[in-house]
């Protein structure tokens, strides 16, 4: 927020969540004020690079975007000694080729009338495991009911 009598000062805002176009808009109300002269605006990304280490003469898979996946969880500071040191090389992308869903992938993304499905015969599955555990358990004695 600015106000008069207003600072020379550079004014920074921080993007904190991933873009979702390539188009950025920033609206501002004036109100009664006079229009804001916008010069000298400068714009910085971070730029992320992979560095890794694979088996000399494979094939290595890059799989992205799929916001679902946490991060990994690794202590970088244990190995970064031994990655730094590699003989370096740069890697270039072939063209990129899109996933087939498996069955397996879909059998355990359940959802909708799957999700239902699931937790009933669950459900069934407990209740006769049930039956059978008191069926297996013995029967008291008529015998020893005498107090």
């Amino acid at each position: 927020m600015r106000t008069p009598p207003a600072t020379k000062a550079s004014l920074e805002l921080a993007v904190t969540v991933r873009p979702v176009t390539d188009t950025l808009i920033l609206e501002t109300d004036n109100g009664d004020n006079p229009p804001i002269d916008l010069a000298n605006i400068q714009l910085f990304h971070p730029v992320t690079r992979v560095l890794f280490k694979a088996p000399v003469g494979s094939q290595t898979w890059l799989y992205y975007d799929n916001r679902e996946v946490g991060f990994p969880q690794y202590d970088l500071d244990l190995i970064a000694p031994r990655l730094l040191a590699e003989e370096k090389s740069v890697a270039s992308l072939s063209g990129e080729e899109a996933l087939k869903k498996s069955a397996a992938g879909e059998f355990f993304q359940l959802s909708g009338t799957k999700n239902v499905i699931f937790w009933v015969a669950l459900a069934v599955v407990v209740l006769v495991l049930l039956v059978v555990i008191a069926r297996l358990l013995p029967k008291n004695p008529q015998g020893n009911s005498q107090k």
